[in-house]
């Protein structure tokens, strides 16, 4: 990947709707990225 600016679109299987995608910058050094789903996921059945 090169470096400059990038998108991040986080998505899950029981989300209804989009979620802003987050942006940041590639570097040669790893860069941490975070963030919170807009939703709460059901829990799995056993």
């Amino acid at each position: 990947m090169p470096d400059g600016p990038v998108q991040i679109t986080l998505w899950h299987p029981d989300q209804l709707q989009e979620q802003a995608p987050l942006r940041a910058d590639s570097a040669a050094t790893p860069v941490a990225v975070s963030s919170q789903l807009n939703f709460v996921p059901r829990r799995r059945r056993n």
